[in-house]
């Protein structure tokens, strides 16, 4: 929590240097870790019960290998606070090629 707020002084005391009449704009780098879940052919975050899984166990579980296991793509996302500048930062998923096989 406190280095949020270290952040956020150090974000106010840069707009506070910025010159009259310039607007300041904010970006911001997120990046975030999908698992592929092949043993139970989900994708993303699904929650089932417990219930559910003890029930359908044999048909949720298939064999699958450790790397499958362990599969994940990252999504790379770029914000901004302005309208004109979101538009173009990119947006980037990073992965292998055995998860993101070339399309021909």
């Amino acid at each position: 929590m406190e280095q949020a707020m270290a952040a956020w002084r150090w974000h106010n005391f840069l707009e506070s240097r910025a010159p009259p009449g310039r607007k300041v704009v904010r970006m911001n780098m997120d990046e975030s870790s999908i698992k592929l879940d092949p043993v139970r052919n989900v994708r993303g975050m699904v929650a089932i019960s417990k219930r559910d899984v003890k029930r359908k166990a044999a048909m949720l579980v298939r064999p699958a290998s450790l790397s499958l296991r362990r599969a994940a793509i990252t999504l790379i996302a770029f914000l901004s606070d302005a309208e004109f500048t979101q538009s173009l930062l990119p947006q980037v998923i990073v992965g292998n090629k055995k998860l993101l096989p070339k399309k021909k």
